[in-house]
């Protein structure tokens, strides 16, 4: 599928969505979604549903809380710690 940059603004570039894609996902204006770069491509993916997801992150022998960034990164909803 084949998309048109279109130049917004003096520095801004933007592109369209497939309606049948944004209708399949639900998707409204002010939703967010998530762009992934690799190499030359780029990953659109829709909102997930997180309300389900959660993960334990062991945080043992951590200082400082970088440790919770890549949980929510990975867009887990509920995020529990543990301290042994």
């Amino acid at each position: 599928m084949k998309r048109k940059i279109i130049k917004q603004g003096h520095n801004t570039l933007t592109m369209t969505l497939p309606s049948e894609w944004v209708k399949k996902l639900n998707l409204k204006a002010g939703d967010e979604i998530d762009l992934n770069e690799k190499g030359g491509s780029l990953m659109v993916n829709g909102k997930q549903n997180n309300e389900n997801k959660s993960t334990t992150i062991d945080i043992t022998g951590f200082t400082g809380f970088r440790c919770f960034g890549g949980s929510f990164n990975q867009h887990i909803g509920k995020a529990t710690t543990k301290l042994s």
